[in-house]
């Protein structure tokens, strides 16, 4: 379907009869459009292609849910703006997809602990010598193990994994450190 977006026309949007989601596409700004999905949860929508012609990929990209601050005419400018981004020849949907990695997230909460910013249970700041064990763990046992993996494709079974791995010995190493009675 496609008339212009109004929230006259957004409120009278509806399911199909077999549950499936509809699209109205706006009459005027190419690739805009609201959708609404079972359970009557309605998003404004943007489908642009990176690149020139029908050959390049279609992208799509979920602009937000209609209501508070979405509205037909917000969701319009923002799809206005984001089209100008794809006429610079930049993704706006790549920038949100990027993520980081297990071993990425590791870094930046050593980073923060370093800075004091990880609190213990008594809201203090972990000690040097706390993250200097936290950062002996990240570097031998979660980095080589898990540290590629994209952490919002972090499963529990990818822990179970590391966890048999370590408890297996595939990460043990040899290394002085303080002799029994703390005297070198």
């Amino acid at each position: 379907m496609r008339a212009k977006i109004t929230k006259r026309s957004v409120d009278a949007l509806r399911p199909t009869e077999d549950g499936r989601e509809a699209v109205l596409w706006d009459a005027e700004l190419k690739g805009f459009g609201v959708r609404v999905q079972r359970g009557s949860v309605k998003s404004y929508i943007l489908h642009y292609r990176l690149g020139p012609g029908r050959g390049a990929p279609l992208r799509k990209l979920t602009i937000g849910k209609h209501g508070s601050p979405w509205t037909p005419e917000t969701a319009r400018a923002e799809a206005k703006r984001l089209l100008a981004i794809v006429a610079q020849g930049k993704d706006p949907a790549g920038a949100k997809s990027e993520t980081l990695t297990v071993g990425q997230l590791c870094e930046r909460y050593l980073d923060a602990a370093r800075a004091g910013l990880v609190m213990t249970r008594f809201k203090r700041p972990k000690r040097p010598t706390t993250v200097a064990i936290d950062e002996g763990r990240v570097g031998r046992h979660i980095k080589p193990l898990i540290g590629t993996v994209r952490a919002r494709d972090l499963r529990r079974a990818d822990v179970q994994r590391m966890a048999d791995a370590i408890a297996q010995g595939k990460t043990a190493g040899t290394f002085r450190g303080k002799p029994r009675g703390g005297r070198w």
